[in-house]
């Protein structure tokens, strides 16, 4: 898995593709995490383990199965829809700014052939 994401968006990542439940074993392995992930996400559930959900992130089950919870679902899922928005954006300023390079060569050629002896001006007629 990438690992510039947030830690909480490779949990949410995994949990949502892992919906029959997961240890925090197959967690550890499966996000290559690194010690201090490791102590985060231990500290993370020993400190809500008197309830069955470890606040906003998991939820346990008896037989030590954890699932995402619907809000970190969803936190995730409002993750990925604001990255597809910066998408579309980036894509709709670059048609923008074709646009406006057009219509300054467009309108560039309009004055050029305007101002062109009348001799290129039927050169540019028969062309256009």
């Amino acid at each position: 898995m990438k690992k510039e994401k947030s830690l909480f968006f490779r949990i949410a990542e995994y949990g949502i593709k892992h919906r029959e439940g997961f240890t925090k074993e197959e967690l550890f392995g499966a996000l290559e995490l690194n010690g201090m992930e490791k102590g985060w996400i231990e500290g993370y559930m020993q400190n809500n383990a008197a309830s069955n959900t470890y606040g906003d992130v998991f939820i346990n089950f008896k037989n030590n199965r954890n699932l995402l919870s619907a809000s970190a679902e969803q936190a995730y899922l409002d993750y990925l829809e604001l990255l597809e928005v910066r998408r579309s954006s980036r894509n709709a300023m670059k048609v923008a700014a074709g646009s406006l390079i057009l219509a300054i060569l467009t309108g560039m050629a309009q004055v050029w052939a305007q101002l062109a002896p009348d001799s290129m001006r039927s050169v540019i007629s028969c062309i256009f």
